[in-house]
């Protein structure tokens, strides 16, 4: 049975004006610069989310198990909803950081590359593109041990416009958690998607999460 949740963070965010170039003429830093982290992308646990559902609002599609309604401990027990949908991101967002951090970025005319192998053979392929005036895309491709081809795990888009610092812009995110579990059979998530949108600022930001399929 197809089951989907939705939860939704929100924050106040001042949303600043700006400008870009051509597609094309971004620089290895703006590039990198527009990569996703998991601090920008993780949800708050401060605060009294166990006991004040009223912190997280339900987005406009209500929170729902397909068929037969959401169940209502989700609303009892926020902090552990938010601290599952925390570590379902990190198991994809991890691969990024840590390819980020252990090797150089190889640039074309309006992308750069970072790839490497990690220490259990896993081999790891995370891109950024321009698409266009302060817009990027991102795709995350792992390559399991003894394979040839590489699995896309996580794609996105941020628009930077008016961004003031890294990881900063709106957009959204997807993982694939089936092809996640080819390249890492031992992990239990072993199928369904998770979507992120999002508003990330300098003091605020703007999650909204919905699942699908998560085992």
């Amino acid at each position: 049975m197809k089951s989907t949740c939705q939860l939704l963070l929100a924050t106040a965010l001042a949303l600043l004006a700006g400008c870009g170039g051509s597609p094309g003429s971004a620089s290895p830093r703006s590039l990198r610069d527009a990569t996703p982290s998991y601090a920008a992308l993780s949800m708050d646990q401060a605060g009294t989310l166990d006991t004040a559902p009223a912190a997280l609002e339900v987005a406009s599609s209500p929170l729902t198990i397909q068929g037969t309604g959401c169940e209502p401990h989700l609303f009892l027990r926020a902090r552990e909803v938010v601290r599952r949908v925390n570590r379902h991101l990190y198991k994809a967002l991890r691969h990024v950081e840590d390819v980020l951090s252990r090797t150089p970025g190889v640039d074309t005319a309006a992308s750069r590359t970072w790839e490497a192998t990690n220490a259990d053979g896993v081999r790891v392929r995370f891109t950024v593109t321009e698409l266009g005036p302060s817009r990027y895309a991102w795709t995350l491709e792992l390559r399991p041990v003894g394979e040839k081809e590489f699995l896309t795990v996580l794609s996105g888009e941020i628009d930077r416009t008016g961004a003031s610092g890294a990881h900063e812009g709106k957009g959204s995110l997807d993982i694939d958690f089936a092809r996640l579990h080819q390249a890492y059979p031992a992990d239990p998530a072993r199928q369904g998607t998770l979507h992120l949108d999002f508003e990330t600022g300098p003091s605020a930001r703007r999650l909204a999460v919905t699942s699908s399929d998560l085992t």
